[in-house]
């Protein structure tokens, strides 16, 4: 007489092997069903915060600059070239100029505030551009043109 395995024996004759494998799978499958729309939402909002951190970090570098200049002696001037990725723009000047705006998708996603303001008529920075930044005359703000 050839003796098995205790345990396996006794499954076979009880059918809870037959019967648990399906149940742990359902549930197994149940929590991973639970899991993936978390896990989809912070792969979507670590890609958006990815796509937003180039166009922040030129409207840093533009506002370091910005606060350079001001700091210059009147009729100072100086150029730089700055470069915006993607679908995505900056807005200096015009009504808010202590602030420059960030727009990715059309949609403001960032603001990086100023202490010296741009004067002059509102400007919208996209793609490479090159631009001149100086004290205005009367050493109230700084002027940005692009070139």
């Amino acid at each position: 007489m050839q003796r098995t395995g205790g345990r396996a024996d006794s499954l076979i004759r009880s059918c809870k092997g037959v019967i648990g494998l399906p149940i742990k799978l359902a549930v197994s499958f149940m929590i991973l069903a639970l899991m993936v729309p978390p896990i989809m939402s912070a792969a979507g909002s670590i890609q958006q915060e990815i796509g937003e951190k180039g166009p922040i970090s030129a409207a840093e570098e533009l506002s370091d600059r910005i606060e350079k200049v001001s700091m210059k002696s009147l009729g100072y001037r100086t150029h730089m070239e700055l470069e915006i990725p993607g679908d995505s723009y900056l807005a200096i000047g015009g009504q808010e100029g202590h602030v420059i705006r960030v727009f990715v998708g059309g949609s403001q996603v960032s603001r990086v505030l100023l202490d010296t303001p741009v004067i002059g008529d509102e400007l919208f920075l996209y793609g490479n551009c090159l631009l001149e930044i100086g004290n205005t005359p009367d050493g109230q703000g700084v002027m940005v043109k692009e070139i």
